[in-house]
């Protein structure tokens, strides 16, 4: 499911992107687009949904892995922790 809401929101960014140049390009109204950033679809609820998804997949890797190795703190808990502090 995350890896879908990362897909979605980054398809989201996109169209928005898109249809913001190509208005520009062609002189036309920028309307909703005006802001400069969207504030639709998922983005409506979050800033960034696509890095949130994606922060949040490495901490679920890093929970599956504390039953499979029977430890709270095993090596898979550093690429969760430096993900996350890519975008603190």
């Amino acid at each position: 499911a995350l890896v879908a809401l990362e897909a979605v929101a980054d398809r989201q960014m996109f169209e928005f992107q898109t249809e913001k140049y190509r208005r520009i390009a062609a002189g036309e109204p920028a309307g909703p687009y005006a802001r400069g950033f969207i504030e639709t679809g998922l983005w409506a609820y979050s800033r960034h949904p696509n890095y949130f998804c994606e922060v949040t997949l490495w901490w679920v890797f890093y929970l599956f892995s504390v039953p499979a190795t029977g430890r709270w703190l095993n090596w898979t808990i550093w690429g969760a922790v430096f993900l996350t502090g890519l975008f603190l």
